[in-house]
């Protein structure tokens, strides 16, 4: 199995590895994924089979309704987050929190140019990090040591 896959799934949040799991759709992962992702999940505390159990969680957007958040006004940016590290801490900080979010350019990263040089696409923009607007300030205060940890220093980059 590839390193890349590896790591793009590895990224992804514990809900949409639970869905990958969910859906089972093998037009889009070859089988051998599924096991990758139980392994993943396993390696991140969670009970598979258990998790499979329930309905879809508090994260799961759009299974309460037919539009995507994007569209929604109820959602508001909360940080550029260009690092991808920070963006997976991020993802995992929020998921544990409760809070309904989502991330607005992760998966356009490599659709144009050159792809992410830097952490992101320069023509799309860093992946932003949109939560519910009743809950921003609350995902802020979460968020705020990561964004502090990684704002550039500065004079950096300077001679």
């Amino acid at each position: 199995m590839s390193d890349d896959l590896r790591l793009r799934l590895d990224q992804m949040t514990t809900a949409e590895l639970l869905e990958v799991l969910r859906v089972h759709d093998l037009k889009e992962w070859r089988p051998e994924v599924f096991p990758l992702v139980e392994s993943i999940l396993r390696g991140r505390g969670v009970d598979v089979a258990g998790a499979l159990a329930q309905p879809p969680g508090r994260n799961d957007l759009l299974g309460a309704a037919d539009t995507a958040p994007e569209s929604s006004p109820d959602f508001v940016k909360v940080a550029d987050l260009p690092n991808p590290a920070a963006l997976a801490m991020a993802k995992s900080l929020l998921e544990e929190s409760g809070l309904r979010f989502f991330i607005k350019n992760e998966g356009t990263q490599g659709l144009f140019g050159l792809g992410a040089i830097g952490g992101y696409n320069l023509i799309i923009g860093p992946p932003v990090v949109m939560v519910e607007a009743s809950r921003s300030e609350e995902a802020r205060e979460l968020l705020e040591p990561l964004l502090a940890a990684n704002a550039p220093n500065p004079g950096e980059g300077e001679i």
